[in-house]
């Protein structure tokens, strides 16, 4: 996200247990932790794909129950 969020910037969002295709979201990821990335979801698959914004990071995909929403990220 080194482009649309700097390294060390804060990012605010809003509180909210669900995300749209598209959104930039704060997830809590089983086994990583607390990130945040623009979601995709593929519904026939039942997974959640996980873009970086960045190019130095890869693309992850999980199972839905492995995805908690936390909030969306408020960008201009």
């Amino acid at each position: 996200m080194a482009d649309l969020i700097p390294k060390g910037s804060p990012v605010f969002c809003k509180s909210q247990s669900t995300a749209k295709d598209g959104d930039i979201a704060v997830l809590e990821v089983f086994r990583l932790g607390t990130i945040c990335r623009k979601i995709s979801y593929d519904f026939e698959e039942g997974t959640v794909t996980l873009k970086p914004l960045n190019p130095e990071f890869t693309e992850i995909k999980y199972e839905y129950d492995q995805v908690k929403v936390i909030g969306i990220a408020l960008i201009r």
